[in-house]
């Protein structure tokens, strides 16, 4: 997925990967091999066991990058897999034995609203996918935690901690199923806010430690923050913002040939590196997008500004031609019984003319000081807000 988001992969490559993935699903060249019960024989990975995780990323990686090959049938199966093991109170954990947490209740909705389109001959069963997400999508609403200011997610469902990549997590999905309330995306912001201040980034920490699966599989997983402003773009928050550059100063500070997860291995780990690359060519291409086109924007502002102007002028000096003759065929009538007396004294109403003309071009400007300020101020707030991205764009690329 990093790969084809970042546009950095081929058709061949990642037909090759498509294949590597379908050719995982029951084996493994790890030691450790998980048999799978029939039950389970749609899902995939053998090496860590059978598991909602690693199905629901697999599902993502297939149809989020296009594919459309011979083994679609077992995409729609796993869907299904997944579906039946949702939990009672409507999230999903590792596996079905495990405690509902909003990490990959989180995946496993984006996988099934990826693959409900898969049934789009079976009303009955996209149906039931379609009832399924509603049900996940009540258990993350529930499971957030309101405070005045804040909203926040914890770790897991019995777990009080606030967490920083479960919030995200949740605020992510919500706003893919069109479910993000503005409200709760401003508070939750505010949280992610308050936990970055005074830090380089948000703490590393395991958001999932599961000892006691169906398989007896012990599944860990910590948080790598500085990849969480992959979701914020989606969102739609500044890439200037401290929320996205932070994280990014710290991806700048901390390679070495790659990415280490701290607290976990010394060494560089692949998916760290994936997600660390994906965010700092995602930054750079919606830092840019966002000086060009504010850029843009303003010179059309500045230049419909002076259109405006212009063309109001125009219209008014070509009013005042239009009934110059009425204007002063009047006013000389109330002091000649003769309108003739106007044209007798045409030198009089040529220059009365030429200076109406005169203040109309250079006065004009004035009756519309109103409309002009704000297209000013527009642009003196943009060039402000542009300069300070520019400049903050050098200090953080260079």
């Amino acid at each position: 997925m990093a790969l084809y988001h970042t546009r950095m992969i081929n058709v061949d490559f990642k037909n090759k990967i498509y294949n590597s993935i379908f050719n995982l699903k029951d084996k493994t060249p790890n030691k450790t091999t998980k048999e799978k019960r029939a039950e389970d024989s749609i899902a995939w990975d053998v090496s860590e066991s059978a598991n909602c995780w690693t199905t629901s990323v697999v599902i993502d990686s297939l149809l989020e990058t296009g594919y459309s090959g011979d083994e679609i049938e077992k995409i729609k199966e796993a869907v299904l897999w997944l579906k039946d093991q949702q939990r009672d109170d409507g999230g999903w954990g590792f596996d079905k034995t495990c405690i509902s947490r909003i990490f990959f209740t989180a995946r496993v909705l984006h996988a099934l609203q990826l693959g409900k389109d898969l049934f789009a001959s079976d009303s009955s069963k996209k149906s039931d996918v379609k009832t399924t997400i509603s049900l996940g999508i009540d258990f993350i609403e529930k499971e957030a935690k309101n405070d005045t200011n804040i909203v926040y997610w914890t770790v897991a469902k019995d777990n009080g901690e606030a967490d920083p990549t479960n919030t995200v997590m949740a605020l992510w999905i919500l706003n893919k199923l069109n479910k993000l309330n503005e409200e709760v995306k401003k508070k939750a912001l505010n949280y992610l806010r308050n936990e970055l201040r005074n830090k380089e980034i948000w703490d590393f920490k395991t958001i999932v430690n599961e000892t006691n699966t169906k398989y007896s599989s012990h599944k860990i997983i910590i948080s790598f923050t500085p990849s969480i402003p992959l979701v914020l773009f989606e969102l739609g928050v500044d890439p200037m913002d401290e929320l996205c550059l932070k994280p990014i100063l710290w991806l700048k500070n901390n390679f070495d040939n790659g990415w280490k997860l701290p607290e976990y291995q010394a060494g560089i780990l692949s998916f760290a590196y994936a997600l660390g690359l994906w965010t700092v060519i995602k930054w750079h291409r919606e830092a840019t997008r966002e000086i060009l086109i504010g850029s843009v924007e303003n010179n059309i502002f500045v230049r419909l500004r002076k259109r405006i102007t212009v063309a109001l002028a125009v219209t008014l000096i070509l009013f005042l031609v239009t009934i110059r003759n009425y204007i002063f065929g009047s006013m000389f009538f109330v002091y000649n019984a003769f309108y003739e007396f106007y044209i007798t004294y045409g030198l009089i109403s040529a220059v009365v003319s030429i200076i109406t003309l005169i203040v109309a071009i250079f006065g004009f400007p004035k009756s519309v000081v109103y409309i002009d300020q704000q297209f000013f101020n527009y642009k003196f707030r943009n060039t402000i807000k542009n300069t300070f991205k520019k400049l903050y764009a050098w200090i953080y690329v260079k």
